[in-house]
């Protein structure tokens, strides 16, 4: 009898080794499992949102392009439309480039400030379009950034320019 109680606990043992490797080796296959489900949810989430940014992106870059070329558009028409006729004023002999020169030596009257160390100024002289004796529509960036704005100017009597700035936008 002695033989068969050590018998059964050296089987009891032994079982219960194996049940024990068994259950510790379930356990880690589910949460492997577990793991692996939770993961690939996480990545297919993922991957959803960079698809939705690309496509974000996408669009984005097409409506900039549109726009681009509708920018390109009114300024082609803008340099075929004649200087006004009553800019004969104040006896300068070519208002409509002394009117150009003094906006570009005029950074100050720009309400945005450059970026990446640029600064913003009006570099371009066919993108300013003298539209009448009074108003001024212009082209200012700082080579990393740009924008346009309509400025009214008025010329005094000693061909000093003064301007306001009616509207802008980057």
């Amino acid at each position: 009898m002695v033989m068969t109680k050590n018998y059964l606990n050296l089987l009891n043992k032994e079982y219960s080794t194996k049940l024990y490797v068994i259950l510790v080796a379930s356990l880690m296959i589910a949460a492997i499992l577990i793991f692996t489900f939770f993961n690939s949810k996480k990545e297919k989430i993922l991957i959803d949102k960079i698809t939705e940014l690309e496509n974000k992106y996408s669009i984005s870059q097409t409506t900039i392009e549109h726009l681009r070329k509708k920018i390109a558009e009114i300024e082609q028409v803008l340099q075929s439309v004649p200087p006004p006729p009553d800019l004969k004023m104040n006896r300068i002999e070519d208002p409509v480039s002394h009117i150009k020169k003094d906006l570009i030596k005029r950074s100050d009257v720009i309400p945005y400030a450059g970026v990446l160390g640029g600064t913003m100024g009006f570099y371009d002289e066919n993108r300013i379009h003298i539209l009448n004796y009074k108003w001024v529509y212009a082209h200012f960036e700082d080579g990393h950034i740009g924008g346009e704005m309509l400025l009214e100017y008025d010329i005094s009597e000693d061909g000093k320019i003064n301007w306001k700035v009616i509207a802008s936008f980057p």
